[in-house]
């Protein structure tokens, strides 16, 4: 069904099958000689139902598809939420060889439980952010200054982005006013 619907629910598509039905009934009237107005009601009639079938079947995948992600999206917040907590202490840990090892982890067993439940950008950029402050302690004992400065900002930017994958209307100006006094804190 669902083939079918995503082949037939194009608006194009479905004038094109109605044309040529039209085109169809035409020939089939004047080999059979039905009058016109007989062939207009029959015509309308078969555009009436396959507007009606079309237009029937393209809110129920809508519906479908509005339901699974309302069924999501409590287990989608907190999974954002717990994913954004994960990258904090990977944050303030990567340096500190005697928890950082049990933060990873913490983490990567959480992302094989949860990762599915994370838009797909953050998916990627959490596991990479584990990755990467595993990685941290090797950087620092390599002394390459750049190595290490990039590689914080990369764990850094991650936070940017579970914040952006959860996709939440904003709450207003305040929001904008505490995320500014956040990054006053952070330096």
């Amino acid at each position: 069904m669902n083939k079918l619907l995503e082949r037939y629910s194009n608006l194009s598509t479905t004038a094109v099958l109605l044309i040529i039905a039209a085109l169809l009934i035409l020939i089939g009237s004047k080999a059979f000689g039905i009058s016109s107005d007989a062939l207009l009601s029959l015509i309308s009639a078969i555009i009436g139902g396959l507007i009606a079938t079309s237009s029937q079947a393209w809110v129920s995948a809508q519906d479908r598809e509005n339901q699974l992600r309302l069924a999501a999206l409590d287990k989608r917040l907190q999974a954002h939420q717990e994913a954004y907590s994960r990258w904090r202490k990977l944050l303030f840990n990567a340096a500190n060889q005697n928890t950082i090892g049990e933060i990873i982890i913490e983490s990567q067993t959480w992302w094989e439980e949860n990762c599915l439940y994370l838009d797909p950008k953050t998916r990627n950029l959490f596991y990479l952010a584990v990755q990467r402050a595993g990685q941290h302690l090797a950087y620092i004992a390599s002394r390459d200054v750049n190595i290490i400065q990039s590689n914080l900002k990369f764990i850094e930017e991650v936070g940017e982005a579970i914040l952006a994958g959860v996709s939440l209307p904003s709450i207003g100006e305040n929001e904008s006013k505490l995320i500014e006094v956040a990054k006053v804190n952070k330096k």
